[in-house]
């Protein structure tokens, strides 16, 4: 624990932990993964790492874990990256922005698609303490913000975002297909998650 003095004369602490979550994807490994080039060219190297930076969207390459590469963003279609049982499929989605990655949850090219997109912003430690009252947090933290995206075929995509109501997500999609308002129905008092999201989308796809 540090110890400062404010302008006011009073004593202030100050500590700092660890920072909290991660900007990688994955936070203590790198995993292998295959890379499909704009020109469709697949690359799969397996003496390579790989990872994912999810504040700036960049792809990290590294095959002696000293020397790493930023993989040039603008050559990817798509890419999975796998570590253990876990496996992350990106890839842009012309119909919702095609400048980004999004990860497929669900997809179906002729029925109902879901995908997510990851913003992972930085917020500095703000602890204060005047040796009485406390506020902020003692530690940095990388914080995810995620979007939801259904895209039905050859229309719209719908954003989704984690706040919605239960009501408001069956006004949106009821029109357009009556399989979302029947499980929506079924699954009234459920929280609006990724897996609600998943599985209405798969249920909507039968």
């Amino acid at each position: 624990m540090g110890m400062r003095f404010s302008h006011s004369g009073l004593i202030a602490f100050s500590h700092k932990e660890e920072a909290k979550g991660s900007r990688y994807l994955f936070s203590e490994t790198w995993g292998k993964g295959t890379v499909i080039t704009m020109s469709n060219t697949v690359t799969n190297n397996p003496h390579l790492s790989v990872n994912y930076d999810k504040m700036n969207h960049n792809l990290f390459v590294t095959e002696d874990n000293r020397k790493i590469i930023e993989v040039d963003k603008e050559q990817i279609r798509s890419f999975d990256l796998r570590v253990g049982e876990q496996q992350y499929y990106f890839k842009r989605v012309s119909a919702i922005d095609s400048n980004q990655f999004f990860r497929v949850i669900t997809e179906s090219p002729e029925k109902y698609s879901l995908y997510k997109l990851t913003r992972t912003r930085f917020v500095k430690s703000n602890y204060h303490s005047d040796g009485m009252v406390e506020s902020g947090n003692p530690y940095d933290e990388y914080l995810d913000e995620n979007y939801y995206f259904i895209l039905p075929p050859g229309g719209q995509p719908y954003r989704v975002i984690m706040e919605l109501k239960i009501r408001t997500l069956k006004e949106i999609l009821s029109g357009d297909t009556p399989r979302a308002a029947t499980y929506i129905s079924q699954h009234r008092y459920d929280k609006v998650d990724e897996a609600f999201l998943k599985d209405m989308v798969d249920f909507i796809n039968r």
